[in-house]
């Protein structure tokens, strides 16, 4: 079974978002590597990052019928759809919250 956490989006969408992902974890790989830190800031950040930015595509489909029917896949159906990208809206509101407390570790 996988993961459908980005399922609402069309897939050239989820194919960003999955790269988007992958250079994620190589940059905190990096950072973490190099970090005399436990938990280096710039991690979280990324990691907050990587949350927010997947959010924020979910309030421009919610927000406006243009983007919704660029990103969102058609065949679904739109109440389902709406749940899950309130979901994802969360967790980017969760990751906004990361990328604060990181640029507050951070300065």
């Amino acid at each position: 079974m996988r993961p459908q956490l980005y399922q609402p989006f069309r897939l050239p969408v989820r194919l960003y978002i999955l790269l988007f992902w992958a250079a994620i974890g190589v940059a905190m790989v990096t950072t973490g590597s190099r970090s005399a830190e436990v938990n280096p800031p710039l991690g979280l950040l990324l990691l907050g990052l990587g949350l927010a930015g997947p959010g924020v595509l979910a309030v421009l489909a919610l927000a406006s019928g243009a983007v919704w029917a660029r990103l969102i896949e058609p065949a679904l159906d739109v109440r389902r759809a709406r749940i899950h990208l309130s979901l994802i809206l969360g967790l980017g509101a969760a990751g906004a919250v990361m990328m604060g407390l990181a640029l507050h570790r951070l300065l």
